[in-house]
């Protein structure tokens, strides 16, 4: 598991990912909360921002891209809502 940044990038990070969300560049956001190792906020993104768009597209690949991005890091409340879109269901369906 990789480690989080130090404090100081951490809140730069953040501060980033906030700014580049209120700017409507939700994948950017989502890219800068997963460098800073906030795997919630990265996810919640992935699941209310990212997710429903590439489900609309049947943007398969982008879906995959995303989600992999959370294997072996914890995320708060995956048994609730992240199972929905677990890759081996995606690579089903892609065939």
């Amino acid at each position: 598991m990789r480690a989080k940044p130090p404090m100081d990038l951490l809140l730069m990070l953040c501060r980033q990912a906030i700014h580049a969300f209120s700017q409507n560049r939700v994948y950017e956001a989502f890219d800068l909360y997963v460098s800073a190792g906030l795997w919630d906020a990265a996810h919640d993104l992935a699941v209310l921002e990212l997710a429903p768009d590439a489900v609309v597209r049947q943007d398969h690949e982008l879906l995959r891209t995303i989600f992999s991005r959370f294997s072996g890091h914890p995320v708060d409340g995956w048994h609730l809502r992240g199972k929905v879109c677990k890759l081996d269901t995606i690579q089903r369906n892609r065939s």
